[in-house]
């Protein structure tokens, strides 16, 4: 059973919080390797400056959550972040072109 796009909400939150809050970092986090991009996303991802840096912000804020989690909430996390590049990986992201 697939996860609803909603149940996302929750960590966009999170990481767009903890984003905010660390954006001097960005420099130093890297999303999407684009000399390994196979799917049509990732290199639409690695195509665009605008979703490069959304993707370095979100790695950023993934990162930095990892960091302050305990095991249980790293699991539930990794298990949130596979279910979401699922979904992205079909293309099911309602309110988006990619």
């Amino acid at each position: 059973m697939r996860a609803s796009p909603m149940s996302y909400l929750p960590l966009m939150i999170l990481v767009g919080a903890l984003t905010s809050t660390h954006a001097c970092a960005q420099q130093a986090a890297a999303g999407i390797d684009c000399t390994k991009a196979q799917r049509n996303v990732e290199k639409e991802i690695c195509a665009s400056p605008e979703l490069m840096r959304l993707d370095a912000e979100v790695a950023i804020a993934f990162s930095v959550a990892w960091k302050k989690l305990d095991q249980p909430a790293r699991a539930a996390l990794s298990a949130r972040q596979r279910e979401f590049i699922a979904i992205r990986n079909v293309g099911n992201v309602p309110g988006t072109s990619i």
